[in-house]
């Protein structure tokens, strides 16, 4: 899973953990974060969700009757029959 990179504004560290967080709205979060590492940074952050895209899946007939991946296949070949 991906992670959100923040980093501490006093000593520039990874090292966070999620003290609270609380569900604002239905698209944004306020989240206290303590740094481990300099153990004098409590960071307040907002995050929010501002654009969902979703794929569209559709059926493949021709994945099924070729035997290369799709990314491979040249679609202005000529199917020669057999």
């Amino acid at each position: 899973m991906a992670q959100v990179d923040i980093r501490c504004s006093k000593c520039g560290s990874k090292n966070l953990a999620v003290r609270t967080s609380e569900r604002m709205t239905m698209h944004s979060t306020s989240t206290i974060l303590f740094c481990h590492n300099c153990h004098a940074c409590k960071l307040h952050v907002m995050t929010e969700i501002v654009a969902v895209e979703i794929a569209s899946y559709e059926r493949s007939d021709q994945a099924m009757r070729i035997n290369k991946p799709l990314d491979e296949t040249d679609p202005n070949q000529l199917e020669i029959p057999t």
